[in-house]
């Protein structure tokens, strides 16, 4: 066989993949589903148009990468995550993982002959949500910058951040380097049976703990290059290239060449490419948009339709030729299983309505599939197994987007209810996922307010209390005559000892590192730093550092639910 035929290939896979999206979209389904419907109507399992060939493998791989970076850019913010650690939305997402997980653990240890941790790391997958056709149903039903769309949004992007690192966990621990080789030869090797479970011998505790350090040292060297590096990179073409593209081209070619790096870690390239992206999510707002904007453009399409597309061609219907049970079993356990951890997802969080948010955190899509091609490619799970799944995936696609869309059309209340009791709940944090989808084009002058809470910075805090009437506030601005200073929070002051109350003074405990904000920045980029320090409250202030007022996190919430 020649390359042009892998040309071929790639000229079907792409156009009917393109084309499949639209008939998909036309009838109000994720467009995931035409991509890999195309692929098992073009592959083996149907018409054999397309065989998995090397160039379908290398576009399928690259595929990955731009999938995870954009998931990295665009739908993770570890800041917010962490702020959400003692919160109950990260409660709902721990149990609407557990769930699915704990199932399919019991599922598969007792019907197939699957190792322990190969299990574990299957059923890692089954727990993980997909937030991007999530994302996809609430923008379609004008739901995501709504208070009940943000619940949704936020809860099911902790429970897919969770799912990631588990699964990785999992994987690592079946003998693999952290979803190493995705689709490294997997044209030659997965034809119908021929790859089975296999256990991966006696675990080398040397080589795990050389490839944990490998590890450590890659996210360490990414982590400064996102953070101190490629800034200041950034900044240099801006101010001295001229070449059109230049930007665009660059971040193309890093975001290759730290997969690259990341699997010869022992961190597979999805994985680096995911954290490169949560790297620069944190970029000021003119370099995030043109980075979305030209990766995008690229990443949608071509490379992650022939991913998805690519999935469908190592899809194969052998699998009803496994025991009647299994199948019931894995198709239950993916469906109703991954129904009900939503369920009890959403009574934890305390959102409702209870089946709406249930049927939003159900959703399977983009990094379950990837991570089960991983899995095939691997040889920890057979190709009937992997079809099993992928075949619930897509009924839960379906399911998910119509059960949604369904609850999304109902008229309800509950999102001025969700937005008093946020408004009460002072403790949890505005995340940054809401600042960044709600919030893109909004600048402090548009919601902040007039009237923040003040405290000079040389009174006493007996004195301050005498003013206050014992009405605290959760955070005030600290000022000295005007100009700020830093802010106080109420925890601060209460733990003070009445009789030290007299001759301690504000500025004494006040927190002078937190810097305040002006009128033009951009509110998403405000809210992380609130959620990073945990704050209810920023000050505003003038170029000469006058407190012209404040920001607060209900200020925003207010915005968001008009």
């Amino acid at each position: 066989m020649s390359s042009f035929d892998g040309i071929l290939y790639l000229s079907l896979l792409i156009f009917f993949a393109k084309l499949f999206e639209e008939i998909a979209v036309r009838f109000k389904l994720p467009p995931i589903i035409g991509y890999v419907m195309a692929g098992i109507i073009l592959g083996p399992a149907i018409l054999a148009w397309v065989q998995p060939v090397d160039e379908i493998t290398l576009f399928i791989q690259i595929g990955v990468f731009f999938l995870f970076f954009l998931i990295g850019l665009e739908e993770i913010d570890v800041p917010g995550i962490f702020s959400a650690l003692r919160k109950r939305l990260f409660a709902g997402a721990a149990v609407g993982f557990i769930v699915p997980f704990a199932l399919g653990t019991v599922s598969l240890l007792y019907l197939t002959d699957l190792e322990f941790t190969p299990v574990l790391a299957i059923a890692s997958v089954i727990g993980i949500s997909s937030l991007g056709v999530v994302a996809k149903v609430l923008a379609d039903y004008g739901k995501l910058k709504e208070p009940l769309g943000l619940e949704i949004f936020t809860l099911t992007a902790i429970l897919e951040f969770v799912g990631i690192i588990v699964a990785s966990v999992f994987i690592q621990l079946s003998g693999l380097s952290a979803l190493h080789h995705v689709v490294d030869g997997i044209a030659g090797d997965v034809e119908a049976g021929s790859i089975a479970a296999t256990s991966t011998g006696p675990f080398d505790y040397i080589s795990f703990l050389w490839l944990f350090a490998r590890m450590i040292i890659f996210l360490a060297v990414v982590t400064v290059f996102g953070l101190f590096v490629l800034p200041r990179l950034v900044g240099l073409i801006r101010k001295y290239l001229k070449v059109r593209e230049m930007y665009f081209g660059m971040m193309v070619g890093i975001i290759l060449l730290v997969a690259y790096f990341a699997d010869i870690s022992g961190v597979h390239g999805a994985i680096g490419a995911l954290l490169l992206g949560v790297l620069l999510s944190q970029m000021p707002k003119k370099d995030y948009e043109d980075m979305v904007k030209g990766v995008h453009g690229l990443a949608h399409g071509i490379f992650i339709p022939i991913f998805f597309a690519g999935i469908g061609i190592y899809f194969s219907f052998s699998f009803v030729n496994l025991p009647y049970y299994l199948i019931a079993a894995v198709l239950a356990t993916v469906t109703l299983g991954k129904f009900a951890g939503g369920i009890l997802a959403a009574m934890v969080s305390k959102l409702k309505p209870i089946v709406t948010v249930g049927s939003g955190v159900m959703a399977k899509g983009a990094v379950d599939l990837a991570i089960m091609l991983s899995l095939l490619s691997a040889g920890i799970i057979m190709p009937e197994l992997f079809s099993l799944i992928v075949f619930g995936v897509v009924i839960m696609l379906v399911a998910t987007s119509v059960m949604l869309k369904r609850g999304l059309s109902k008229p309800s209340t509950a999102p001025k209810e969700i937005i008093k009791e946020i408004t009460r709940e002072e403790s949890d944090t505005v995340m940054p996922l809401y600042a960044r989808v709600a919030l893109l084009d909004l600048k402090v002058k548009d919601i902040h307010t007039d009237f923040p809470p003040l405290v000079q910075s040389d009174i006493s805090i007996e004195a301050f209390a005498q003013l206050e009437g014992g009405e605290w506030k959760s955070v005030y601005i600290v000022h000295d005559n005007g100009k700020y200073v830093g802010l106080v929070k109420q925890s601060d002051i209460n733990r003070i000892d009445k009789e030290d109350q007299q001759k301690t003074r504000i500025i004494d405990i006040a927190e002078t590192n937190i810097l305040p904000v002006k009128m033009d920045d951009f509110i998403y980029e405000v809210i992380e730093r609130m959620a990073l320090h945990n704050l209810s409250l920023l000050a505003v202030v003038s170029d000469d550092q006058s407190v012209v007022g404040g920001l607060t996190q209900n200020n925003v919430l207010r915005y968001v639910g008009k």
